[in-house]
């Protein structure tokens, strides 16, 4: 007998979530359909209540779509991405026209959603490894709100990408300016130091990722890939005996294996490795493992 359970990852659960933005989008234009009646008609009370339902609807589908198109994007639905982007955006422009009729003054509200919806639409070109139209998005992203934070640091890591480190590194330092994230925007400036084989100020801008947010593990890790670079082995082994006190998961495991393979000291690489299989046998198949798996290997063709 099959079972008719719908798993968290499962297709249906994706068109049914695809399903709930457009029919709460449809709901948002029958509701600025009603507030544009009202006002015609001078019923400002009656137009205040359809406005606020057609922003409850709104956020309903945006809500959703930031929940879901990271799964939309392991689908490859890169057309469906688009589509509802444009639908976003659509009745984004829609509610921003009626909001200014009734004497509600949502410009900040508009360019922080405009540039979530382009991050968003960018993500299907990174996803791609077309870089440079990301960063054309981001541009024209840019040029309608200066002060997102995370435009800037998608966009110098994009540039990073591209092996365009000093506009990479400008980038991110104008989302460090903004500090809404400022931990995302001192390690994507360290990426692009890292990347450009300028060890000490990757370290440097590594180590303010750290003060930055404590909890965020990926900055130790990038601070490794420094101490490597720079061939600072006891540096990086005093890191990782801190790492190794702050209940290490399979993935700090890993990475302490690779670092410590990195610099050959076999015993002390098999033992991290060992634990980190025993944690999680498939950890070696994580992205973020891969991704160190790969500044490794730069930093060590550079140096050959």
């Amino acid at each position: 007998m099959e079972s008719n359970i719908i798993t968290e990852n499962s297709p249906a659960e994706g068109i049914k979530d695809v399903l709930t933005i457009r029919d709460a989008l449809i709901k948002c234009a029958e509701c600025l359909d009603r507030t544009e009646d009202c006002i015609s008609e001078k019923d400002i009370k009656k137009a205040e209540e359809a406005f606020s339902k057609s922003s409850e609807s709104f956020n309903e589908a945006f809500i959703t779509l930031q929940n879901i198109h990271t799964d939309l994007l392991r689908s490859e639905e890169y057309g469906e991405i688009t589509a509802l982007c444009d639908e976003i955006n659509k009745n984004l422009q829609r509610i921003n026209k009626t909001g200014r009729k009734l004497g509600l003054n949502m410009l900040s509200m508009v360019k922080a959603i405009e540039s979530e919806t382009e991050t968003i639409r960018a993500s299907c070109f990174i996803a791609r490894k077309d870089y440079l139209s990301a960063v054309k998005i981001y541009d024209a992203s840019i040029k309608k709100n200066k002060h997102s934070a995370a435009v800037w640091v998608a966009r110098a890591m994009c540039l990073t990408e591209l092996e365009k480190y000093k506009e990479a590194i400008r980038s991110a330092d104008k989302g460090i300016a903004s500090e809404e994230d400022s931990q995302r925007g001192w390690l994507c400036k360290g990426i692009a130091y890292l990347r450009s084989g300028r060890y000490e100020r990757a370290l440097e801008s590594f180590e303010e990722a750290v003060l930055a947010d404590t909890s965020k593990q990926c900055s130790y890790y990038y601070m490794l890939l420094s101490y490597l670079g720079l061939n600072s082995e006891d540096e990086a082994k005093k890191l990782i005996k801190r790492l190794l006190k702050k209940n290490p998961g399979p993935e700090d495991y890993y990475i302490i294996y690779l670092i410590q393979a990195a610099f050959k000291n076999e015993a002390e690489a098999e033992d991290a490795k060992s634990h980190a299989l025993e944690m999680e046998p498939d950890i070696a198949s994580w992205q973020s493992v891969a991704d160190i798996k790969s500044e490794i290997g730069r930093i060590t063709a550079k140096k050959k």
